[in-house]
C-alpha cells in the first residue's frame, strides 16, 4: 500500500506476505496502531535489491505514530529512506534481519 501526501489510520490489521513493502509512507503523518507486519517473502533470485530485501514499513519524509505494533520475520522491519527516525519505543520486533534501518535509527529502539 502506497500512501503519498496523505494520512491514513491503520488499526489492528495484519499486513503479511508483502512484495517489496507492506506499507510505504511518503510525506505522511499516518497512525499505525495494534498492527502486525510479518512474513514478506525474501527472494534469493537475481532480482532487484528491493525484491531480495523487502520492507514491512518504508518511510520517506514521514513521521507516523507507531503504537503497539509488531514487526516479525522481515528483512527490514522499518526502512527509513529519507527523513527523521521514527519513535519505535512502543513497537515490538521479532526475528527480523534488521529491525530498523539505517543503523542510527535502530539506536533509538527501547524494548517494551
Amino acid at each position: 500500500m502506497l500512501v503519498e501526501e496523505a494520512a491514513i489510520t491503520v488499526l489492528d490489521s495484519v499486513i503479511e506476505n508483502n512484495f517489496i513493502y507492506g506499507i510505504k509512507l511518503v510525506n505522511s503523518d499516518s497512525e499505525l496502531s495494534g498492527d502486525v507486519f510479518r512474513n514478506p517473502p525474501i527472494s534469493t533470485d537475481d532480482a532487484s535489491y528491493e525484491v531480495r530485501n523487502p520492507r514491512s514499513l518504508e518511510l520517506i519524509n514521514s513521521n507516523p505514530s507507531l503504537t503497539n505494533s509488531t514487526f516479525e520475520n522481515s528483512y527490514y522491519g522499518i526502512y527509513v529512506s529519507a527523513g527523521d527516525c521514527p519513535d519505535v519505543s512502543e513497537v515490538n520486533f521479532n526475528s527480523n534481519t534488521y529491525d530498523v534501518w539505517p543503523d542510527e535509527c535502530a539506536a533509538d529502539e527501547t524494548p517494551l
